[in-house]
């Protein structure tokens, strides 16, 4: 998956814009136009470059020159960036030109320790950078992200520890970056002389000299130390203005080529580095994610939000939130088939259950329930008085009875009625002894309160005692 952007450098004479695209690790510029801006609106140049650059990329990145902006080194009682950021303006407020209403900042942090932190202060003026964004809209152009031109350039050169100064820049005006230790330590933009000696020369190694000379003794760096090195936008002729402006500095070297990236056919053929260096460099440092970075636009920049890098961890995360709520849901149906799979065997096994316990039912709907509906009713059915009568259960009543009449005893019961209260006890035995034996013994059972001999005759015809027994039920 690829991510890609498009890189406006705006000069005072010219509107550079570079698009690159990141593959994988390998970075990529695919195009390149450059725009006259002389002697015509910025918007007529915004929509001219707007058609040749078609499409834009998602992203538009604007980097504007250091003529427009105030710099400031300060020292600050905290180290944490919020409180950097919440307390910085109040700093300046009184160390400017403008109100710092009218200005946006953004900082650098140029050293930490213990008791605070040193910060490189960058503003902009909101009027100049409105009216740059209001006319590359009229263009075309909608801009996601406004920094300082040539400080993806200056933050490559501070990789290496070693202090530092690069000469950058382009047409009549060049800025100069100073730093050591892995960071940036001072910005200043200088304008170029106008031509060779004159006062504008003495001006401009004046400055350059008080500039240099100020930040190495400061910074306790030795001149002859510095790794001196010139973008590709700076004149020849400007090597040897530095060298007279400070006597002591080393010579100064090309900056290098941009490593670890590609040039395709098509950009090749138009890549202008003077115009074009510092737009790529800026390009690669947001697809990489890496590097100094600030941002001047108006309110939260949506960009800063949603850099490249966080939107490449965005969409990882969204991937890896897609497969693990598939994962869940597959977990999970899996689990209800599972599940189902076993509740339709319970049900079978109830079912199965119930015809057992209840063959002649024809119609099952709800087994559980049918199956209490018919122990309720057998309930009511086999105890005395009713469920609520407190009595013995005709079960406890037969099993008493078949305990306390000896089998040894020559009688035969011949109708056994219960009712609410008592139980009536017919039966046949050879004489009246036995009828005795049997009342005396159901008369020592704790289920009957009383026991007594409705009536007991001998048959003539067969000579055998019919009997007849009242059992009155105890309360339980």
């Amino acid at each position: 998956m690829a991510d890609s952007l498009l890189c406006l450098e705006l000069g005072e004479e010219t509107l550079a814009a570079v698009s690159l695209r990141r593959t994988g690790r390998v970075s990529t510029v695919t195009g390149c136009v450059t725009v006259d801006c002389r002697d015509r609106p910025l918007a007529e140049a915004a929509a001219e470059l707007r058609r040749l650059a078609a499409p834009l990329p998602q992203e538009v990145r604007l980097c504007l020159g250091s003529t427009p902006f105030f710099f400031a080194n300060l020292a600050l009682p905290f180290s944490r960036r919020r409180q950097v950021a919440q307390v910085l303006p109040f700093e300046l407020a009184e160390q400017l030109p403008l109100p710092i209403e009218a200005l946006q900042v953004d900082f650098l942090t140029t050293a930490r320790s213990t008791g605070g932190s040193e910060v490189l202060a960058l503003l902009l003026p909101r009027e100049f950078l409105d009216e740059r964004l209001a006319a590359l809209q009229a263009g075309g152009i909608e801009v996601d992200s406004v920094s300082l031109s040539g400080l993806a350039l200056a933050g490559w050169v501070a990789a290496d520890p070693r202090p530092f100064l690069l000469v950058d820049g382009a047409g009549d005006r060049v800025t100069l970056f100073l730093g050591r230790g892995g960071r940036i330590s001072l910005i200043r933009g200088l304008p170029l002389p106008a031509g060779e000696g004159g006062s504008g020369q003495a001006d401009f190694a004046s400055a350059f000299r008080q500039t240099i000379l100020s930040w190495t003794g400061s910074s306790g760096v030795d001149l002859s130390s510095l790794r001196h090195l010139l973008g590709a936008g700076c004149p020849e002729s400007l090597q040897m203005v530095l060298i007279n402006a400070l006597a002591g500095l080393p010579p100064a070297n090309r900056l290098p080529g941009l490593p670890l990236v590609k040039m395709s056919r098509e950009a090749r053929a138009g890549y202008r580095p003077e115009l074009m260096e510092r737009a790529v460099a800026h390009g690669l440092a947001a697809l990489e994610g890496r590097g100094p970075q600030l941002e001047f636009l108006p309110g939260q920049s949506r960009l800063r939000r949603l850099t490249p890098r966080r939107r490449r961890l965005l969409k990882l995360a969204a991937v890896s939130l897609a497969v693990a709520l598939l994962l869940l849901v597959a977990s999970l149906g899996r689990d209800y088939a599972t599940a189902l799979s076993h509740q339709e065997a319970l049900q079978q096994e109830i079912a199965s259950l119930f015809r057992q316990t209840l063959p002649g039912t024809t119609r099952i709907v709800d087994p559980v329930r049918q199956l209490q509906v018919v122990n309720n009713e057998l309930r009511r059915t086999y105890r005395p008085g009713g469920e609520g009568g407190g009595r013995a259960t005709v079960l406890q009543l037969l099993s008493e009875l078949s305990a306390r009449i000896p089998a040894t005893l020559p009688m035969r019961i011949s109708r056994l009625q219960v009712d609410s209260g008592a139980v009536q006890l017919r039966g046949v035995t050879g004489d009246f002894n036995t009828v005795d034996s049997v009342q005396k013994e159901l008369a020592k059972s704790p289920l009957f309160q009383g026991v007594t001999i409705n009536s007991a005759s001998q048959s003539l015809q067969d000579d055998l005692v019919r009997f007849e027994l009242k059992l009155t039920l105890a309360r339980r």
